[in-house]
């Protein structure tokens, strides 16, 4: 009976385990399946490689170094200027404050630079929107006159000729925001050291197939160094419209900025008062306004179509304060020179005499060595129209990807350059003014003899020394996966010299009137 009361209690143990695991077995088909793990794609990405926007390719494909920053880095920077995150975020860029301002900063990127300096070898081609921003009078980037909030994203490249002139070292392309890539409205309020206030309006809106997109910032700075304040107003905006295949938009953009700059000053002014500059004012005004018009056009799914059109103008107002080797006509023997008439100015490093518009010589303040200046004073303006088409494929070729991108521009500007310099009186904190000296605020050059000209009637139009001219650039690309290649022609004609009707008349040549750096 013990027996088979144990092999009883064997079978039940039996049937426990398999009603359970039948059990199991039920529940397990009676549930859903699990869903199988997400799988996670790498990042792509995708870089225009024209000046245009629209087409774009995989940055890894791309035969040259391409580096993005988007907007999350100009918001994270909390910067007015742009040049401050690219160097941030961008190995190899540098921003150099040379000016003593830093509004007026130069890029430098793997040894070439993007400079608002006239005369600084400019190697950087820099795009906002498609726009060449280079200005036709010595190439140069003011990077002030750019809103760092309305930039969507930024593509540096390497040396990539299919952006055309100066782009051998490398070019920046600036694609900016629009109410379809952006949405939200943003005020920002900040203040800081040297009497820096700044202030910012941003709103992006998106209606059905419609977009807005306007932006707006101030910024008032009192300069780190003495005689170096900044005022900049920043105005852009983007409507846009778009249907399946097509999208267009229309841009207009303004900015203003008066920008004080310091040069270097010599580590013995320094010493004796840290507040020391060597010459002022040195101030500089900038003011451009444009309008484009942009479209991107869907022909099928392997070609695209991307154009702009836009018009640019560009004003530039600088003063530059120097010190001049001018003194009176009767010191010159103290220089190695010959003895000239008392009560004349004469140019200390060749003889000759300082003579005003009317070609009279100057008259000083007496043989003494008076501390004598100059203030030069520089005016451009350049209007500018341009247009770009560009056409896309990325259909395949025999089975392969492929990528083919050509098109053609034309940028033609026109400009006006003047200058002139009137005489000056360096005060003890080296800041040159009139003074009330003879002579101290009219137009001065430089003449072998005091030859005397028939005065300027008050009717009469002064004639000037200034020129105009016309630049056109035209740019031709065809790009081939792996390699690229371009056609950057570049010509300048010469017109006849106009007189710029709001500007006295201008001096020979910089290099005409006296003075030491």
């Amino acid at each position: 009976m013990r027996r088979v009361a144990g092999v009883c209690r064997i079978l039940g143990l039996e049937a426990m385990l398999w009603s359970s695991g039948m059990a199991q077995s039920f529940a397990q088909n009676a549930a859903p399946a699990a869903p199988a793990a997400a799988i996670e794609l790498p990042e792509v990405n995708v870089v225009a490689t024209s000046p245009l926007p629209g087409g774009g390719e995989d940055a890894d494909k791309t035969p040259a170094m391409v580096q993005t920053v988007p907007a999350e880095d100009f918001a994270r920077t909390n910067s007015q200027n742009v040049t401050d995150t690219l160097q941030q975020q961008i190995p190899g860029a540098v921003a150099i404050d040379v000016n003593g301002n830093d509004f007026a900063q130069d890029l430098r990127y793997r040894g070439f630079v993007a400079s608002p300096i006239q005369g600084t070898p400019q190697g950087l081609a820099v795009y906002q929107n498609g726009i060449r921003v280079n200005e036709a009078f010595g190439d140069t980037v003011n990077w002030d006159l750019i809103s760092p909030q309305a930039i969507y994203r930024a593509d540096i490249f390497t040396n990539n000729p299919v952006f055309g002139l100066n782009a051998l070292g490398g070019a920046v392309s600036l694609q900016m925001k629009n109410g379809y890539l952006w949405q939200g409205l943003t005020t920002q309020v900040m203040g800081g050291s040297y009497g820096r206030v700044s202030g910012l309006f941003e709103y992006g809106k998106q209606i059905d197939d419609y977009s807005l997109y306007v932006t707006a910032d101030a910024t008032h700075d009192g300069g780190w160094r003495f005689f170096s304040p900044s005022s900049i107003f920043r105005l852009y905006g983007n409507l846009g419209y778009r249907t399946p295949g097509n999208e267009l938009h229309l841009i207009a953009s303004g900015a203003s900025s008066n920008v004080g700059v310091i040069g270097a000053t010599p580590i013995l002014l320094i010493d004796q008062d840290y507040r020391s500059v060597f010459t002022s004012p040195q101030t500089s005004l900038n003011q451009v306004g444009s309008l484009a018009f942009t479209g991107k056009f869907d022909i099928n799914p392997d070609w695209t179509v991307q154009s702009n059109f836009y018009l640019r103008s560009f004003e530039q107002r600088h003063v530059d304060a120097n010190d001049a080797s001018i003194q009176d006509c009767s010191l010159l023997p103290q220089y190695g020179l010959p003895a000239g008439p008392v009560g004349k100015l004469c140019d200390t490093d060749n003889g000759s005499f300082i003579v005003n518009q009317q070609g009279q010589a100057v008259a000083s303040t007496g043989p003494v060595n008076f501390p004598y200046g100059v203030i030069d004073r520089t005016w451009v303006h350049a209007n500018t129209v341009g247009t770009l088409l560009q056409v896309t494929d990325t259909g395949k070729i025999l089975d392969h990807d492929n990528y083919l991108n050509f098109g053609g521009s034309v940028d033609r500007s026109w400009l006006s350059y003047s200058a002139n310099a009137t005489l000056g009186v360096m005060q003890p904190n080296f800041v040159i003014d009139d003074g009330g000296i003879p002579g101290g605020v009219e137009i001065i050059q430089i003449s072998p003899q005091p030859i005397s000209y028939p005065p300027i009637s008050p009717g009469q139009r002064p004639t000037t020394d200034c020129s105009r001219s016309i630049r056109s650039a035209s740019r031709l690309a065809l790009i081939l996966p792996p390699a690229g290649g371009s056609m950057s022609p570049k010509s300048q004609h010469r017109m006849r010299a106009e007189p710029h009707p709001n500007l006295i008349p201008a001096i020979p040549s910089r290099g005409s009137i006296p003075w030491s750096a």
